[in-house]
């Protein structure tokens, strides 16, 4: 148990300070009033004991069985205390008193099994920095501190993932910490600045300024506002003095229709011609005032920003395989045919050829001579190779150009012949890798 604890004393160390710096902000999208979900020490001190229980459960088969039963029983506790506080209480899951307790638990426990994979520890990190970046939209209280150490064990705990993979997939030679650190360290920050500039140019544009919004008020009389068809008069008469106004009524049409007759007749055209400007004038149609702006420009750079994000994988590729064959070139043929029988034999354990390491090389590639045989160039084949590649290593052999040539032309036709093997789906989820 102590050798087991001292191999992952950096991933409980790593997992402990995700873990923490996630459940500061998994508290942020609650309103609580227990002052234990914003005190960091509080927290730490939980995931810490947490983490212990989780790393023990994982030691071996037997312990695992019981964590997994220890975590059922305490998933149906948590829902149990949840109902019966919903039914006694009528409460919000905010009020609950066991709150704490069920987020530290459930986020440390999704934090040590999301991590033991490099796949699931990116969909954690995408996971967590949109939950963050959800819960600053909405104006919650996110804790910045937290957010940023958990992404930085995060990326740590992501380059020790690589790390270990790539040391137990090695067949010779011992890892330069020094490159590969200074490697991984200028990838994050490679990535880092990416985003950060994505976000200058363009989501920053995206989210102006926003401008406060004050009620004008507007006096008008009521005259104007019957006139302009926002408020009208309505009637009702009432039913005693219904006669005396049917009276007043008729009578004063007989006064108009009085008037009318001894009218001029230029008068009526006069007032005929008022009465159809009046109509038209009612009859005339509002248009709206229209504020769009044109965003052309902006759609334009940002579908070309995101062409170069699309294509930038597939041109650092090639400018690295450019660059990885330049150097085999200038290390002369017989350390150029070491570099490319290296590759190739890393390769292909993509194809299925993964040698046991109780088998010797040149023994396996003898027993793997048929099924290898789509990768060979005319009598160039892995096994030839392999031969030519021990007596390098072992023989001190040198090799002259048109040796290295054979290991050159193995080289040039191995993607090829690869994407023959594999076919096309396969070829294309390992296309990076190949």
């Amino acid at each position: 148990m102590t050798a087991y604890f001292k191999n992952h004393i950096w991933d409980m160390i790593c997992c402990l300070l995700l873990s923490a710096g996630l459940a500061l902000n998994v508290f942020a999208g609650y309103d609580s009033k227990d002052p234990r979900t914003e005190s960091a020490a509080a927290i730490l001190i939980v995931c810490a004991v947490c983490m212990v229980l989780l790393f023990i459960a994982g030691y071996n088969r037997a312990t695992t069985i019981a964590g997994i039963l220890t975590a059922v029983v305490l998933i149906i506790a948590a829902l149990i205390l949840v109902r019966s506080f919903h039914s006694s209480h009528g409460g919000k899951i905010d009020r609950n008193p066991m709150l704490f307790w069920i987020v530290i638990i459930g986020v440390s426990a999704v934090c040590y099994l999301l991590t033991r994979w490099r796949i699931s520890t990116i969909l954690l990190l995408i996971g967590g920095c949109v939950m963050t970046a959800a819960f600053a939209f909405l104006k919650y209280p996110v804790n910045f501190k937290g957010y940023i150490v958990f992404f930085c064990a995060l990326a740590v705990l992501f380059m020790l993932r690589v790390y270990e993979s790539s040391a137990v997939n090695s067949y010779t030679g011992s890892v330069r910490f020094g490159r590969y650190t200074v490697q991984s360290i200028a990838l994050v920050l490679v990535i880092s600045l990416a985003a950060g500039g994505i976000y200058a140019g363009v989501i920053k544009p995206l989210n102006p300024k926003t401008h406060e919004l004050k009620l004008i008020t507007k006096l008008e009389s009521l005259e104007i506002l019957q006139k302009a068809g926002v408020s009208k008069r309505t009637e009702v008469p009432q039913e005693q003095n219904k006669t005396k106004n049917e009276n007043d009524q008729q009578k004063m049409t007989n006064q108009k229709q009085d008037q009318n007759q001894t009218k001029a007749p230029q008068q009526k055209k006069d007032e005929n011609q008022q009465g159809d400007i009046q109509q038209q004038t009612k009859t005339e149609k509002g248009q709206a005032v229209n504020y769009h702006q044109d965003h052309t420009g902006l759609y334009i750079l940002i579908a070309v920003l995101i062409a170069l994000a699309l294509a930038a994988p597939f041109v650092i590729r090639h400018l690295l395989q450019k660059r990885w064959e330049n150097k085999v070139q200038k290390a002369g043929p017989t350390e150029g045919a070491v570099m490319i029988y290296q590759r190739l034999l890393k390769k292909l354990r993509y194809a299925g050829f993964d040698r046991p390491p109780e088998v010797t090389l040149l023994k396996y590639m003898r027993s793997q001579r048929r099924a290898m045989k789509s990768f060979a160039v005319g009598s160039a084949d892995m096994y030839a190779l392999t031969r030519a590649y021990q007596e390098i290593i072992y023989g001190y052999r040198k090799l002259n150009e048109v040796e290295f040539n054979r290991f050159w032309k193995v080289y040039k036709a191995f993607r090829g012949n690869m994407k023959k093997k594999l076919g096309r789906f396969r070829y294309a989820v390992h296309y990076f890798q190949i």
